[in-house]
């Protein structure tokens, strides 16, 4: 017991020292992760920790209970909301409260890599919005990579945002992020598009807004290319295109 209170003040202390470094050497950054599903603390937890540049992260459930007590442990902010839009806007709130320069909104559901936090810090610059589109998605059929036919909707679940330049959302759980995007796009945001390497979007568990098909996702995203039932890992592994070891565009993937 003595070991383990030993080894949890340690890794606080080297969780604080990771935040400080990345104040000084990145933006001031916090991930918001509406949360309905109590079962996947452990994995949001995990892959927030395992962050190669370290962000805060503000987790906006419907109810407390073991997870949320969980997570400030962990030194998560906890917050309670309805809809999906209120969640979201009680995190860039909290956000606005600490002096984060920038959110990123994650899915309970969905696996980030390690890179992801550092891949949008590099990406910033003058941009407000950082959109890596609809990109890995895992449903029934497999793990699919595909292209989007609105590259100016800002999804949700792979948009970082200046929190400066971000609107409110509507207070409802389905269609938010199309008011959303509208209203950036009203306002100027400027966007950059982000490669689609540490993220999968997953459409296999429950509480979905549409089913998890492909044929729903192209009629609805456009062409895929299917990858097959890879781990998830893949999405953070360089691959080669004519014999060069690179981290290719999506538009070099899909031409390959």
């Amino acid at each position: 017991r003595r070991a383990s209170r030993a080894a949890h003040r340690l890794a606080e202390r080297y969780r604080v020292l990771r935040y400080y470094v990345a104040e000084r050497l990145g933006k001031r950054m916090m991930i918001v992760c509406p949360f309905g599903r109590p079962e996947r603390i452990d994995a949001v937890l995990g892959q927030w920790s395992a962050q190669s540049l370290p962000a805060s992260l503000a987790l906006v459930g419907s109810a407390p209970g073991a997870w949320s007590e969980q997570a400030e442990e962990a030194g998560a902010a906890v917050e309670y909301a309805d809809t999906i839009g209120e969640k979201r806007n009680l995190g860039l709130d909290v956000a606005r409260e600490r002096g984060e320069e920038w959110v990123t909104f994650w899915d309970d559901d969905d696996y980030h890599g390690p890179g992801q936090i550092e891949m949008i810090d590099r990406l910033t610059g003058e941009s407000d919005v950082v959109t890596a589109g609809i990109g890995f998605v895992r449903h029934a059929a497999g793990l699919y990579l595909y292209n989007s036919r609105a590259p100016e909707y800002f999804n949700g679940h792979s948009t970082a945002v200046r929190v400066s330049k971000a609107p409110r959302f509507p207070a409802r759980s389905f269609g938010e992020e199309e008011a959303w995007s509208r209203d950036l796009r009203q306002a100027g945001a400027r966007a950059t598009l982000a490669p689609p390497w540490h993220l999968v979007y997953y459409r296999t568990g429950t509480g979905h807004a549409y089913p998890a098909s492909d044929a729903v996702f192209m009629h609805v995203h456009g062409p895929a290319i299917r990858i097959g039932d890879e781990p998830d890992s893949f999405v953070d592994t360089p691959r080669a295109i004519d014999g060069k070891p690179t981290r290719p565009t999506l538009a070099e993937v899909i031409d390959a």
